[in-house]
C-alpha cells in the first residue's frame, strides 16, 4: 500500500520544488500528479520537515497535515491531464 500527505486546506502534496510547496487542486498544477510515498515513515519524514523550523513557512502546515492512503483515482485523473495537455500541443486544456 503507498501512502500521500494531505493538507486541510491545500489539498494533496504534490511534491517541492526550490522551496515551494505545490499541492492539487490548490496548485492548479494537476498534470505534476501526488507525491506517492511507499510508506507512512517516509510520508511522516515529509511532515515533519514541514512543521520544522527548518521549513520556511511551518505554520502553515503544523496541525494540518495527516497521512492517507494513496489515491489512485486522482491520480489517474492528474494524469489524463499531462496525456491532454501534451496532445493539445502544451496549451492549457482545462481543470483535471
Amino acid at each position: 500500500m503507498a501512502f500521500q500527505i494531505r493538507h486541510t486546506e491545500f489539498g494533496v502534496f504534490q511534491g517541492q520544488c526550490m522551496g515551494l510547496g505545490f499541492w492539487y487542486p490548490m496548485s492548479d498544477m494537476p498534470e505534476q500528479g501526488l507525491a506517492r510515498y511507499e510508506t507512512e515513515e517516509d510520508a511522516q519524514r515529509d511532515i515533519d520537515f514541514m512543521c520544522s523550523d527548518a521549513c520556511s513557512e511551518p505554520d502553515a502546515y503544523r496541525g494540518k497535515l495527516s497521512i492517507e492512503p494513496f489515491d489512485e483515482e486522482t491520480n489517474a485523473k492528474c494524469a489524463e491531464y499531462l496525456k491532454a495537455l501534451k496532445a493539445s500541443g502544451g496549451t492549457e486544456v482545462g481543470t483535471a
